[in-house]
C-alpha cells in the first residue's frame, strides 16, 4: 500500500500530447480525494517531476518520446523510486501488458477505458492492489 501523506492522493501524468495530458487531468480532478501534482511530456521531464513532487502514483503513457515508459520505470528503479505506475496506453498487445508487468508496473488501461476506469485504478493501486481492466488475464 502506498503511504499518502496527506488527505489528497498525489498524481503524476505523463503523455506526450498535451491534449491528453489535460483530459487525464479533467478526468482525476472528478475525483476530490486525487490531486495532479505535476505533468510531463517525456521520460526526462517525468524524471525531473519525480524528485521534486514525490507522487504517490504515476499514470504513464506506454509510448514516449525518447525513452518508452519501460526505460522511465528502470530508471526509477535504478534511482530506487518505488512510486507505483499505471500505464494508460492506446496499445492493446497482451505482450505489451505483459512487459510492463514484468518492469513493474501496478496496472495498464485502455485510454478508451479512461473514464470508466481512470480513477478506480488509481485508488486500487494506491490502496496496493493492482488494476489491469479489461487487459487482465
Amino acid at each position: 500500500m502506498v503511504e499518502v501523506y496527506d488527505s489528497l492522493i498525489r498524481v503524476l501524468v505523463v503523455d506526450d500530447h498535451d491534449m491528453m495530458r489535460h483530459l487525464i487531468g479533467k478526468v482525476l480532478a472528478l475525483d476530490n480525494t486525487i490531486r495532479v501534482s505535476g505533468m510531463a511530456a517525456d521520460a526526462h521531464e517525468a524524471m525531473n517531476l519525480i524528485r521534486m513532487h514525490l507522487p504517490d502514483l504515476i499514470i504513464l503513457d506506454y509510448a514516449l518520446p525518447g525513452a518508452n515508459g519501460i526505460k522511465l520505470i528502470e530508471q526509477m528503479q535504478a534511482e530506487k523510486v518505488e512510486t507505483p505506475v499505471v500505464f494508460l496506453s492506446v496499445h492493446r498487445h497482451t505482450q505489451l501488458v505483459e512487459r510492463a508487468k514484468e518492469a513493474g508496473a501496478k496496472g495498464y488501461l485502455l485510454k478508451e477505458a479512461m473514464t470508466s476506469q481512470l480513477i478506480p485504478a488509481v485508488h486500487s493501486v494506491v490502496e496496493g492492489k493492482t488494476f489491469f481492466g479489461s487487459m487482465e488475464r
